[in-house]
């Protein structure tokens, strides 16, 4: 990559501001390790077959909506940096997961 660009690219991760949430701030880190906490506890009651079964199924249908919204709240607050910031590698990983989830 040209030195221009990396100058440019570095101007522009220093000027990110929030637009709506501050998506690198403490509290949204600690909402999504508490929504990847509660979906490992569905994950976890599903395999034991706890019952009734379908309360499990419904909160799992939840947290994909939530981890797909988590998602897409990224990436309209990051745009570009979303494909070329320095987490591009789990952003990518990120929206494979709920890819499959979702299909």
């Amino acid at each position: 990559m040209p030195e221009a660009n990396l100058q440019s690219l570095a101007d522009y991760e220093q000027v990110y501001q929030p637009k709506c949430v501050n998506v690198r701030g403490i509290r949204w880190t600690n909402c999504g390790y508490a929504l990847i906490g509660c979906s490992t506890i569905i994950m976890f009651l599903q395999f034991l077959k706890v019952q009734p079964t379908w309360i499990w199924k419904r909160a799992d249908d939840v947290t994909t909506v939530l981890f797909t919204a988590e998602l897409l709240i990224r990436i309209c607050e990051l745009e570009y940096e979303f494909f070329t910031g320095d987490e591009k590698t789990w952003n990518f990983f990120d929206s494979l997961v709920v890819a499959i989830s979702v299909f």
